[in-house]
């Protein structure tokens, strides 16, 4: 069975809906199709419905004009695009897709059937509301897509100058939490792979329940003697512990050391979000002060 995605990606997905949010997304998906020779397809997804009361005549009418619109917007969106993107759009392989369904649904097809590597794109997060803590697009293809998903917010930590968007990603601080699965080994490979392509240090932290009797030794000795030798031969890692609630602690660890990127493994799973991501993936993926790359893994049978 494969365990880590394939990496480098060749094929980046950039789902926007033409807001601010989704243009930083567009930066950092060319910053990634930049740094990994891919190809970075952009994304809209339209959803027009036909009236039920619309006779045969109105109902071709409606199709006809809908298929106009449709090239209008993809003409606008590549012009919209572009905009955003500036200068860091030279030596890019670009594709503009405009398609006719819900956006969650447009993304996950995108994903089946054009064979994408990786998804690149914003959520407003961090809201009070529980229900809303990602967005019900997010949500969904995080909970369903099995590619990774990295996802970004506004005022949060950058790696990437927006202002800049073609300048070399600022990538210095990598942050693993692990809990020695297998979905937090799959995530440790890749934010391996990736440390080693930016030069970044690389810190698997494992969160421990209670402060450990010996100072942590043991602990500390068990999570080096479990790192997986496919990270281990990409770079250094740093092995650090904390006791405490897990979220709560990775999430002010990352606060407290600078992290650029957090790296977390996502088990996968139908039931719901909390087990999809975990409770504390999910926790991290609400509250983390810099972006998030969920690394999708098979669910592990007990």
């Amino acid at each position: 069975m494969k365990t880590v995605p394939p990496f480098p990606p060749r094929r980046i997905l950039c789902p926007v809906d033409l807001s601010e949010l989704s243009a930083l997304a567009l930066k950092y998906g060319a910053a990634g199709a930049r740094a990994f020779a891919a190809e970075l397809t952009v994304l809209q997804a339209i959803h027009l419905e036909l009236p039920p009361y619309f006779t045969a005549d109105q109902a071709d009418r409606f199709r006809r004009q809908d298929q106009e619109a449709r090239e209008a917007a993809q003409g606008h969106l590549a012009a919209w695009a572009r905009s955003r993107l500036g200068a860091a759009q030279q030596g890019l392989s670009l594709r503009f897709e405009v398609v006719e369904t819900s956006p969650a649904a447009a993304i996950l097809e995108a994903i089946e059937n054009e064979r994408h590597d990786m998804v690149v794109m914003g959520t407003h997060g961090r809201t009070a509301a529980r229900r809303l803590l990602l967005g019900s697009v997010t949500e969904s293809v995080v909970r369903h897509a099995p590619i990774p998903v990295f996802v970004v917010r506004q005022k949060e930590r950058d790696f990437l100058d927006p202002a800049s968007p073609g300048a070399t990603p600022r990538l210095r601080r990598i942050l693993c939490p692990v809990n020695r699965s297998r979905a937090a080994a799959a995530a440790l490979e890749l934010a391996a792979q990736l440390a080693a392509r930016f030069e970044a240090r690389l810190t698997a932290l494992r969160v421990l329940d209670a402060p450990p009797a010996d100072g942590g030794e043991a602990a500390r000795q068990e999570l080096c003697a479990w790192i997986p030798q496919g990270a281990a031969s990409q770079c250094a890692v740093e092995p650090k512990l904390r006791h405490g609630h897990p979220a709560g602690e990775i999430v002010r660890f990352a606060e407290e050391t600078d992290q650029d990127l957090i790296v977390v493994g996502a088990p996968g799973d139908t039931t719901g979000l909390a087990r999809i991501l975990g409770e504390t993936a999910e926790r991290v993926l609400r509250h983390a002060p810099c972006p998030v790359l969920v690394v999708p893994f098979p669910a592990e049978s007990d």
